[in-house]
C-alpha cells in the first residue's frame, strides 16, 4: 500500500468513527445517562439531561470531581458545537471533533 491508500483509509476510518459517536450519543445514550469519553489523550463525560417537554440535552464535563462543563449546542456529522457563558455574560464556544473522540463506558442514574 502506497501512503496515499493509507492516507485514504486512515480518513475513511475517521469518518465512519465519528458518525459512531454521533450515533451513539444521539440514539445509546438515555436521559440521565453519561458517556466516559476520551478527547485528545484528556478523559471527558458527555450527561444527558431532560430538556423542555422531555427533549434530550447534553452537556460534556471534565472527567473529576469540580469539572468544567460546557453545554452541547449541536451535533453535526463532523463536530459537537459547546458553549458557555461566565459570571459576567460573555459567551464562549468550542467545536469538539467527533473523529478525535474515543468512546467508553456509559452510566446510567438509577
Amino acid at each position: 500500500m502506497n501512503t496515499r491508500e493509507n492516507i485514504e483509509l486512515n480518513e475513511l476510518s475517521n469518518k465512519s468513527n465519528a458518525k459512531l459517536v454521533r450515533k451513539e450519543i444521539e440514539y445509546v445514550l438515555g436521559i440521565d445517562s453519561e458517556m466516559k469519553i476520551t478527547y485528545n489523550g484528556q478523559a471527558f463525560k458527555i450527561r444527558c439531561y431532560a430538556a423542555f417537554k422531555g427533549d434530550k440535552a447534553y452537556a460534556i464535563f471534565e472527567d473529576g470531581v469540580f469539572g468544567k462543563g460546557m453545554n452541547v449546542s449541536k451535533i453535526t456529522d463532523k463536530y459537537i458545537s459547546l458553549y458557555t457563558f461566565d459570571m459576567m455574560g460573555t459567551k464562549t464556544t468550542y467545536k469538539m471533533a467527533l473523529d478525535r473522540i474515543i468512546p467508553g463506558e456509559i452510566i446510567v442514574d438509577k
